[in-house]
């Protein structure tokens, strides 16, 4: 792959799904060629040829970010199958009792969901009346520095709590109120880039509070690998990632003026889920 200065972060991303798609369809049919295996492929890229072509597109993402995201989630859901499995140098039907039916539905499936989410772009949707009562009494509006901070911190102690109390059981209503704050310990994160979370165009310049965001981030992190769940694991670092990918697609910034250091952080990590996910 070669970039010029003109290449966007968005434009590298499509690039890097698209080889790996290519090399997991020719590596599957060469180390696992059966008539199985060749429908998980056709399901990969009929479910990457829709979200490639329809729905990666920075208008959609910079306009709907957080159905994007979910609709992203759909998609890897069906695509990094065959990159994961061969990984682990197993073919994609492994695991499967009934492949061709999965296949089948699951891209039925992703097909009519793309169908879904296109089709609400066409809504003209106007403001409800619970929406004007929000906007009016100033919910939307950015919350202070010093309340993200609380958030994160009521979210860490209650993965703290978690460690101490094991699995919850069905019934125990107070913990799981309780796990259901875990989530609040990525909130912190929104705060690497205040440019996206405030709508201004603001660094941070505040030295001590850069080191203790990075502080703060290496803590959840280390949390999540003490949890001994893969998907805790990884959550912390994808939620970053998946904010600091919307961050640069927003500002359009071209892929020339990343620095080669975290062009190498970011392929790090994303080896290191993939194993992850692979062996999940």
């Amino acid at each position: 792959m070669t970039y010029s200065n003109n290449t966007t972060i968005l434009s590298v991303v499509k690039k890097i799904i698209r080889l790996i798609l290519i090399i997991s369809i020719i590596s599957e049919m060469i180390f696992f060629p059966s008539w199985e295996n060749f429908c998980g492929c056709i399901m990969t890229f009929i479910c990457w040829y829709i979200f490639d072509h329809f729905f990666l597109l920075r208008a959609i993402i910079l306009k709907y970010p957080f159905a994007f995201i979910m609709y992203t989630s759909m998609f890897f859901y069906r695509f990094l199958p065959l990159p994961a499995t061969l990984l682990e140098n197993k073919p994609i039907t492994y695991g499967l009792q009934i492949p061709y039916m999965t296949f089948l539905f699951e891209t039925l499936l992703f097909i009519v969901s793309s169908f879904a989410f296109r089709f609400s772009f066409s809504l003209n949707r106007k403001n409800n009346k619970l929406q004007k009562i929000l906007l009016r009494i100033g919910f939307f509006k950015p919350l202070p520095s010093t309340v993200i901070w609380v958030l994160g911190c009521i979210g860490l102690l209650a993965r703290l709590s978690s460690f101490a109390v094991g699995n919850v059981e069905y019934g125990d209503i107070g913990n799981k109120f309780t796990s259901g704050l875990i989530f609040l310990m990525y909130t912190p994160f929104c705060l690497f880039f205040p440019s996206l979370y405030t709508y201004q165009s603001q660094k941070l310049k505040n030295s001590k509070h850069n080191k203790a965001l990075w502080a703060y981030f290496t803590i959840v992190t280390l949390l999540g690998i003490a949890s001994n769940s893969r998907e805790n694991m990884i959550i912390a670092i994808g939620t970053f990632i998946l904010i600091g990918l919307l961050y640069q697609i927003k500002r359009n910034i071209h892929f020339s003026q990343i620095s080669p250091a975290k062009i190498l952080f970011m392929g790090i990590i994303t080896y290191i889920g993939i194993n992850n996910v692979s062996s999940k």
